[in-house]
């Protein structure tokens, strides 16, 4: 009699242990879920990317393409966009590139060309400004390329990731 008692008590232990390691394990991923971890999505607006980078585009900038990807702690986004050419300076005059450009160094992130943006050719621009900054605490990075071959509409190409 003794013997079945203790066996029902060790069971019990058991059972609750199972329950608690379930409903943790059920938690964490509802929790990484909720924050967006583990995906890729298209961005669909200039808004989306803003809310996600807090970078301001000039109001008459297009979102040509768009793709975000995140994995628990880290994300990258990836754009192609366009805006009016004499908007281009003032942008990256703002924060957080603060006129820090090139003319002639192609910063873009190594990784850019190996996302799945294929037809997406920034190193075929024969002109181009580029700039990268670090902000947020040094939080998020930031690449840009911008051709600027068209006098008039600066294609820009875009990586940002949180850090």
């Amino acid at each position: 009699m003794q013997l079945m008692r203790r066996d029902y008590m060790m069971l019990a232990v058991w059972f609750t242990l199972v329950a608690v390691g379930v409903t943790g394990t059920v938690a964490l991923c509802l929790m990484l879920n909720r924050i967006g971890c583990g995906g890729t999505v298209r961005v669909g607006s200039i808004r989306g990317i803003e809310q996600r980078t807090d970078l301001q585009f000039p109001p008459d900038t297009v979102l040509m393409q768009g793709k975000y990807d995140s994995v628990v702690m880290s994300a990258d986004l990836m754009a192609k966009l366009q805006m009016p050419r004499d908007a281009l300076d003032g942008f990256l005059s703002g924060p957080p590139f603060l006129g820090n450009t090139s003319r002639s160094e192609r910063v873009l992130h190594d990784k850019f060309n190996g996302l799945g943006v294929n037809d997406w050719h920034p190193d075929a621009a024969k002109n181009f400004i580029s700039a990268s900054a670090l902000y947020r605490e040094n939080s998020y990075s930031v690449w840009i390329l911008a051709d600027i071959d068209d006098p008039q509409t600066a294609v820009i190409y875009l990586l940002w990731e949180l850090q």
